[in-house]
């Protein structure tokens, strides 16, 4: 999940809008919830551009050039765009029929699986998210889209633009504009980028990558009443493709941290190792 002021962003599964079949659940789902804080131009994916974590981005790192409105509208007339409402919306009359499938388990993850990316993977992943969470931070959403692949681009736009019959300047505006306001964030309330964890190769060019983030004002929190910071964390499973020279959002799980937060990773590491001396 990724946060900005008080929202989140969740991607919720097909499966999901068959069980809920309503035709408004995209929509809904999506401009009330956001991204960070769901997610292009090049910057050096160095170690020099890697920050040293935990960090509270300033909106002042936001230095990717915001996509314009006429990008935006090319992504969500994309064929990836049109595709995600079309399944969306043979779910949805499926769900309507009472034809809709079970829901079934959610596609699997593997965070823990792959080899270890390099040093300068890990730091061109975690300049990129870093990047992300100032723009977020900062309240500039079109920013924040040139941080993503265009296929994922095209996947989330239209997510978001499902529904409309037409998908128009002022549609994908307001769209937009329902992601959050244009100014930035209260500190309290901006996202703090915890670590990047589990950096992996996946063998198709692409990484992935355990993300822990938190509200700052919940972090200051925990600090000062002497609790765990882990227990405020949000987990997501993100996957980068390198494309340039930096790397790109290409994918978002979130609200993993059961699964897959600090703790829990190290506990699934035990269980690995175990199984393997067994």
């Amino acid at each position: 999940m990724y946060r900005s002021r008080s929202r989140s962003f969740a991607v919720p599964s097909l499966a999901a809008v068959a069980r809920r079949g309503r035709l408004a659940l995209l929509r809904a789902g999506f401009v009330l919830a956001l991204l960070l804080g769901a997610v292009a131009q090049p910057l050096a994916a160095g170690a020099q551009d890697a920050p040293d974590l935990p960090v509270t981005p300033d909106p002042a790192a936001c230095e990717v050039e915001a996509l314009d409105t006429e990008d935006l509208v090319d992504a969500a007339t994309s064929d990836e765009a049109q595709e995600v409402r079309d399944s969306l919306q043979a779910t949805v009359e499926a769900a309507q029929s009472g034809d809709a499938e079970d829901e079934g388990e959610e596609p699997s993850i593997a965070p823990l699986e792959g080899d270890e990316a390099d040093a300068e993977a890990v730091a061109g992943v975690t300049a990129t998210v870093a990047e992300l969470y100032a723009c977020a931070n900062g309240g500039d959403i079109p920013a924040i889209f040139a941080l993503f692949t265009d296929a994922f681009r095209g996947y989330f736009l239209g997510l978001l633009t499902y529904g409309e019959e037409e998908v128009t300047d002022e549609v994908v505006e307001e769209v937009i504009a329902g992601l959050g306001e244009e100014t930035p964030t209260a500190e309290e309330e901006r996202t703090t980028l915890i670590a990047v964890r589990e950096v992996r190769e996946l063998g198709d060019g692409r990484v992935g990558a355990l993300i822990d983030h938190a509200t700052a004002g919940d972090v200051t929190a925990a600090e000062e009443a002497g609790e765990d910071v882990a227990d405020v964390v949000s987990t997501d499973y993100v996957v980068f493709a390198e494309e340039g020279d930096r790397y790109l959002i290409d994918a978002i799980t979130s609200d993993i941290e059961d699964e897959f937060g600090p703790a829990a990773t190290d506990d699934a590491k035990d269980d690995t190792e175990d199984e393997d001396a067994a």
